[in-house]
């Protein structure tokens, strides 16, 4: 996740995510609030899976995640609905995870499309806020999304790199990338870059978006500039003016 924020979204989110008269504090799913100055994508989507509210011997149990996400749905809480559904199919044997994850996009869809139901302009909305609707949202609403990001120039700062060559760089941007060390951006490096920074420097870049993909999110890059690392100012040694000589003082010879 972060620097990226749009506070201006959160009445909005509360009021559109949880039924009235919730109120986001209220919800018995997450245990801590994160400030509104940090960052709006808690609020508009769902947060990180360490966020739960479990007891110790629930919080291994896929099956009692299920249980609790078709709670959520019929209350029309799909913010809980998601995040349920999700820690299960991160839990499930693998013969459950198809059947879990095609709940979990069917939730996040629905939350994608209310949402650009009342922000307007996707391009508001912040960067993994942005990359939550590519990936979640139905073809329909992430063409409404990748229609404000296609063809810009942009400038994104503090991205973790996962991999590097002279003509590519697999960064991870996001928070759940950067915390998972997974690759959600691929750039195409424009020729003759003064520097390639080695795999787990944090850098800045600038770049041209080009495509992407959903299942996982991959974000496609070209024209890619890597800002070089500010060199450290070494401090000079104080230098030290030599001693003025010493004068001493003569009579003049009397006559």
């Amino acid at each position: 996740m972060s620097s990226h924020s749009t506070p201006r979204h959160i009445a909005l989110a509360i009021a559109l995510i949880l039924p009235a008269p919730l109120a986001l504090a209220q919800s018995t799913s997450y245990t801590q609030q994160i400030e509104p100055a940090q960052r709006c994508v808690p609020y508009v989507f769902p947060r990180p899976l360490p966020y739960f509210r479990a007891e110790p011997a629930e919080q291994f149990n896929w099956q009692y995640d299920v249980q609790q996400g078709k709670a959520c749905a019929a209350d029309q809480r799909f913010v809980d609905e998601f995040n349920y559904f999700r820690r299960a199919d991160s839990l499930a044997p693998e013969a459950e995870k198809p059947a879990l994850w095609a709940v979990v996009k069917d939730a996040g869809a629905r939350i994608v499309h209310q949402v650009l139901e009342q922000v307007h302009d996707p391009g508001t909305l912040a960067l993994a806020d942005k990359e939550f609707m590519l990936q979640h949202g139905n073809q329909e609403d992430a063409a409404k999304v990748w229609a404000v990001m296609k063809g810009h120039h942009v400038t994104i700062p503090d991205a973790l790199v996962i991999a590097a060559t002279p003509t590519q760089l697999k960064l991870a941007v996001s928070d759940d990338s950067q915390r998972d060390r997974t690759t959600d951006f691929t750039l195409n490096l424009a020729p003759l870059q003064a520097w390639i920074p080695p795999a787990g420097a944090k850098v800045t870049f600038t770049a041209t978006y080009t495509g992407y993909s959903s299942t996982p999110i991959m974000l496609d890059m070209a024209d890619a500039a890597i800002e070089p690392p500010k060199a450290i100012a070494t401090p000079r040694p104080a230098t030290r003016r030599p001693p003025a000589p010493e004068t001493t003082a003569y009579n003049d010879p009397q006559p």
